[in-house]
């Protein structure tokens, strides 16, 4: 079972950041191109402001890629990342 858990690890992220500058559709082709599985939970705006959550699966060393991408990315407003969502 460890083994298992550490190739498909699962995190909660909230992505938050202004549309015109990041738009939703390219933070989906980064988790496709970092070969994440993931699933939309929410959209929600509030004015130009985008919040978005993904339930995301995968090994965990591309998460962790992930996280240094949207750490570094200036688009990205800011981020939350629950590691062992229910």
């Amino acid at each position: 079972e460890r083994k298992i858990a550490q190739a498909n690890d699962k995190r909660y992220y909230i992505i938050y950041f202004y549309e015109e500058n990041f738009p939703q559709v390219d933070i989906e082709h980064i988790l496709k191109t970092f070969g994440l599985k993931f699933n939309r939970m929410l959209i929600m705006r509030k004015e130009n402001l985008i919040e978005v959550n993904y339930t995301v699966r995968g090994n965990r060393s591309k998460m962790e890629r992930l996280d240094e991408f949207l750490l570094q990315n200036r688009s990205i407003l800011q981020f939350q990342v629950q590691l062992n969502p229910l």
